[in-house]
């Protein structure tokens, strides 16, 4: 995931140490690496890192251009960034990391121009000493948090809303009954509001300047409108379509660490799974099944076979014990009561668990295995088919 704390003030000097203690926060984010940077008396960046491409410390952040003009911080992952450094051209590289390629576009491009030609999931924040401006960018999607509090002199982001409340310039902030009413209808908070005031979410698609003491917010993305279809032929359409995925899937899955795939013996993990193999490797990828007394013996045969034929490793650990652990525990709650979803939704919790805790010890990516159709419609569980870091197959209906 990764996490950053910014604090960019007008005219006062910063508090290093106030913001070490709100840069630990976020250290879950960034479990592998951490950093902080003084680049002026009034301009602080961290940043908890958790290494996906390039694992050297030509990797680390905050990261500064080479000219020593653009420094950034960067949470996400840009998919065309090889692309964009052979647009840049002739660059002596530290290291073969997106941050960098960010930054050196920056360098060279300007923030904006830079920003509309990223594909991918990211939140930046960036410090150009030659203007002393501080920027702000955010993923067309909104995947990535932007948090911010601003009052007019002191500008504090991050990757987590309590970094920002806490500081101390923050703490004492009332609560915005508006948004917090928002909130309550919503189940969430929406961009672009905080719910304390004077702080705030960028929005999905914009980028946010300070310049001269004023902050200001552009729209550099909006949903396009409707575009009639010129592919008529369904057998050319699917063909387009699938052309898009693979490309899109494999310019998506650049990683320096190994990537797992829950594999269920279903279509989606074994088309998940075998996306994977094709973009990276099979000897980059591995599989995981957890049955259960639930499993078919179908599911069994079909996802091992699967995995053999691919030539990955597989893995199966069986969650029965595990399971009726839970079913033990809860007994004296549930008696007189029939099994019903409740039990299965135990299960996909148990192999979020696992999944989580294997991706943590080993440092792998979970792949997701739910489609369009089950995201919108509600079916995906969050611990169980929407247990990973990346879905594979997230813009393709069932």
């Amino acid at each position: 995931m990764c996490g950053f704390l910014a604090q960019y003030n007008v005219d006062e000097p910063v508090d290093p140490g106030a913001l070490d203690s709100l840069l630990a926060l976020s250290r879950k984010r960034g479990p592998d690496d951490t950093q902080s940077l003084i680049l002026n008396p009034r301009t602080w960046f961290g940043f908890n890192r958790l290494a996906i491409q390039d694992l050297s410390e030509a990797g680390r952040q905050p990261m500064t251009s080479r000219n020593g003009d653009v420094t950034v911080v960067f949470n996400g992952e840009v998919y065309n960034h090889l692309e964009l450094r052979r647009q840049l051209g002739r660059v002596e590289w530290n290291g073969h990391s997106d941050t960098e390629t960010i930054v050196e576009c920056i360098s060279a491009w300007g923030f904006g121009a830079t920003v509309e030609r990223l594909d991918g999931m990211f939140a930046i924040v960036c410090h150009v000493k030659s203007e002393d401006v501080l920027y702000g960018a955010r993923d067309f999607a909104g995947i990535k948090p932007f948090f911010y509090g601003w009052d007019g002199s002191r500008f504090v982001v991050a990757s987590q809303y309590n970094q920002v409340v806490r500081h101390p310039a923050y703490a004492g902030k009332n609560v915005d009954p508006a948004v917090l009413r928002l909130c309550l209808e919503q189940h969430f908070m929406p961009a672009p509001f905080g719910l304390h005031c004077d702080t705030a979410q960028l929005e999905p698609g914009q980028i946010l300047e300070i310049r001269d003491g004023r902050l200001t917010k552009t729209r550099y993305w909006d949903l396009p409108g409707f575009v009639e279809p010129t592919v008529k032929d369904r057998r050319k359409a699917y063909e387009c379509v699938a052309a898009e995925l693979d490309r899109s899937v494999e310019a998506e899955m650049i990683s320096d660490v190994p990537l797992g795939s829950f594999l269920s013996g279903g279509i989606d993990s074994a088309l998940v799974l075998a996306i994977a193999v094709e973009a990276l490797g099979a000897p980059r990828v591995r599989t995981v099944m957890m049955p259960s007394a639930y499993t078919a013996d179908i599911s069994w045969i079909d996802a091992r076979e699967m995995a053999e034929g691919l030539g990955v490793r597989h893995d199966e650990i069986p969650i029965a014990t595990m399971f009726k652990a839970f079913k033990t525990g809860l007994a004296p709650f549930f008696a007189g009561l029939a099994e019903d979803a409740t039990e299965e939704n135990i299960q996909a919790r148990i192999r979020g668990t696992l999944l989580m805790a294997l991706s943590n010890k080993t440092g792998a990516i979970v792949l997701t295995t739910g489609n369009n159709s089950e995201m919108a419609t509600g079916y995906c569980t969050l611990y169980g088919d929407m247990a990973g870091g990346f879905a594979v197959i997230k813009d393709v209906a069932k």
